[in-house]
C-alpha cells in the first residue's frame, strides 16, 4: 500500500492499529509536530507528501468542492471516533474499493462508514456506494 497522512484528530491508538494493519503513514501532529492546523493546510500537506489523508472530521472534508481534492492523493473520512473501529473499517474499505494503492487513490474522497464506503472521483464528478462484504464471503 502506498503512504498515508493521518490527521490530528486521529489518536495514538488508531495509528499504533492502522500502522499494525499495514496501512502505513505519518501523523500531522505526532511525527511531523504541526499542531492545530486548519483543514486546507492538512490538505496541502497531503499533497506535498503524496499521502492519501486519513481523517475522522467528515463533517468538514466531505461538503469540501471536489476541485479542491481532484488533483490530490485522496481523502478517507472516517465517521467514528471509536479506534478500532476506524483500524476496522479502513480494512474493510480499501479492501471493497480495491483503491489499494496510490496512483488508484488519487482524486478520490471516500466517507468510510459502518457498513459500506461512498467513494467519490473528484475528477470525472462520479459517486458511487460499495458495500462491505460480509465475514466469511
Amino acid at each position: 500500500m502506498g503512504k498515508w497522512l493521518y490527521d490530528a484528530n486521529i489518536s495514538k491508538p488508531a495509528v499504533e492499529g492502522f500502522r499494525k494493519a499495514g496501512i502505513d503513514g505519518l501523523h500531522v501532529a505526532y511525527d511531523l509536530n504541526l499542531q492545530e492546523i486548519d483543514d486546507q493546510t492538512v490538505v496541502k500537506v497531503s499533497r506535498e507528501k503524496k499521502s492519501a489523508l486519513i481523517t475522522g472530521n467528515w463533517k468538514h472534508f466531505r461538503p469540501m468542492r471536489d476541485d479542491l481534492l481532484k488533483n490530490g492523493p485522496g481523502v478517507w473520512m472516517i465517521d467514528t471516533d471509536d479506534p478500532n473501529a476506524q483500524v476496522e473499517r479502513m480494512k474493510k474499505a480499501i479492501k471493497a474499493t480495491k483503491l489499494n494503492t496510490a496512483t488508484s487513490r488519487v482524486g478520490k474522497k471516500v466517507y468510510v462508514g459502518e457498513h459500506d464506503a461512498e467513494v467519490t472521483d473528484c475528477a470525472k464528478k462520479t459517486k458511487v456506494k460499495i458495500p462491505y462484504k460480509k465475514q466469511g464471503k
